[in-house]
């Protein structure tokens, strides 16, 4: 399980490096990973004397996962690489030592999952319930309100229920605290269950109470409270320290109501009938297959840093390409190549941006969290998949209705060009750049067109869709094109 922990380091530094950010809700990982190792070197103690059985069935699955390690390795998503990590361990120590090892050691190693940054996909539902939550309490509280997405108007202001008011570190933290003490206090199964639930329910409660009471502060103070107009980050902490007390003293009740002794550190009885596994033979093999998935991270390129002169197509069926500056800067880090300009026909404009990428690397990705495709200083609404009529062979395109400050709005049709093929969803790109990497540097290009529009957006849409059946196929041979450019332009 070392060896298997030692060979896919990689994976170690980007936990340390996403723990290490307070800016994301996975800085409790810092001591996630401490109490995981603990908890593991526990279990182990508590395991010495139990025979070993070697399962080559779970050399198996190991050989699995190993590969979908290296898959997200080589297409550069982390969520890949950070789910597979822990089931490698797992897997690992049931290859040598059995699966009775293994189940010992599935809470020590699975504990870290509660630090892993897949629970961002949980911020939507979250963010949702909140807003619905807010809503139906600031109606009860007599104050008129108005929503619209994750913005709740009062009369007194706006209050934007952003990702970071979803509530998901209270949500993470109460899971890790009520898991450990099921773990460690808690025999039944059940019983765990239980306590997992309320803590969970308690965390979404108190974002809930954390919200709508800034909200009604801020009505009633006309938005000049101290919460309001500096910080409201400690306030949020100090009602989740108050929401524990009802959480740990429902943990106790439950522990109390145990009666079984806890299960002895000593073997109970020796495997009836142990497996002819051959230890030295299963232990060979997991060092070649961690040893091969460390020689290919080890051999791989990391990719050009060179720039590429990315070429807007001239206009076609009347539109005009125009030299022409526009508010709307999309961010692509580490880019090779990027170009934004504009296309007008008549009255109407349409805001273009292309970004080319020759190969795919961590920190330099097509498509990364980084990047910002509406811009800097707007925050996107709702995002959308889009099937426009006529623009074959491009079937569908990925919509994005942003608003800024001061209450403008834009819509942003996006799709991505991986080689010479138009493509739109992000895990496809993915996987197509993995397929890719495992012949040569996976390239992509982003072909985005923009426009400012008015409250429902809906005349903007019919306006792009003319767009796009006279040029979308000439932006993306355009970005195809750019990714094939044969000799880099200096800087």
């Amino acid at each position: 399980m070392l060896l298997a922990g030692a060979a896919l380091w990689p994976s170690v530094v980007d936990f340390l490096a996403l723990w290490s950010n307070s800016d994301r809700p996975y800085s409790h990982g810092l001591l996630v990973g401490p109490l995981a190792i603990w908890l593991a070197m526990r279990a182990c103690a508590r395991a010495a004397g139990v025979p070993s059985a070697p399962s080559v069935g779970a050399l198996v699955l190991l050989a699995v996962m190993v590969v979908a390690w290296l898959v997200g390795f080589g297409a550069h998503v982390l969520a890949i690489q950070q789910l597979a990590y822990p089931l490698i361990l797992v897997l690992a120590a049931a290859t040598l030592a059995g699966w009775r090892m293994a189940l010992r050691l599935a809470f020590p190693i699975g504990f870290v999952y509660l630090a892993v940054p897949v629970w961002q996909y949980a911020v939507p539902a979250l963010q949702g319930l909140t807003v619905m939550a807010t809503r139906l309490a600031v109606d009860l509280a007599d104050i008129p309100v108005y929503v619209e997405g994750n913005l709740i108007t009062v009369p007194a202001g706006v209050f934007q229920i952003a990702d970071g008011c979803a509530g998901l570190h209270y949500f993470l933290v109460a899971l890790t605290l009520s898991s450990l003490y099921g773990y460690l206090q808690l025999e039944r199964l059940h019983h765990r269950v239980a306590f997992l639930a309320s803590a969970a329910a308690i965390a979404i409660v108190t974002n809930w109470v954390r919200v709508t009471s800034l909200v009604i502060i801020g009505e009633s103070t006309q938005m000049e409270h101290y919460l309001i107009k500096h910080d409201h980050y400690y306030y949020g902490w100090v009602l989740f320290a108050i929401a524990l007390v009802p959480m740990l003293m429902c943990g106790r009740a439950l522990a109390n109501r145990e009666t079984s002794a806890r299960e002895s550190a000593a073997v109970k009885a020796a495997d009836r009938e142990r497996r002819r596994g051959r230890p030295l033979v299963t232990s060979a093999l997991v060092v070649l297959l961690l040893a091969a998935s460390g020689a290919v991270y080890a051999l791989r390129d990391g990719g050009t840093l060179a720039p590429v002169d990315v070429a807007l197509p001239r206009g076609q069926e009347g539109w005009l390409l125009v030299a022409t500056e526009s508010d709307w800067l999309p961010v692509f880090v580490g880019a090779n190549g990027q170009r934004t300009g504009a296309y007008v026909r008549g009255d109407v404009r349409v805001d273009v941006h292309i970004a080319v990428y020759l190969s795919d690397a961590q920190g330099r990705e097509l498509i990364g969290e980084r990047n910002l495709l509406v811009g800097r200083g707007l925050r996107t609404l709702a995002v959308q998949r889009v099937e426009p009529s006529g623009t074959a062979p491009l079937d569908a395109v990925e919509e994005r209705v942003a608003a800024g400050g001061d209450g403008s709005r834009r819509i942003v049709w996006s799709w991505y060009v991986v080689g010479d093929r138009a493509m739109t969803g992000g895990l496809a790109v993915k996987l197509r750049q993995a397929a890719d990497n495992l012949v040569g540097p996976g390239s992509g290009a982003l072909v985005a067109v923009s426009m400012p529009c008015r409250q429902e957006c809906r005349p903007e849409q019919d306006e792009l869709e003319v767009f796009l059946r006279s040029m979308q196929n000439a932006l993306t041979v355009a970005a195809a094109e750019a990714q094939r450019t044969p000799d880099p332009v200096s800087e």
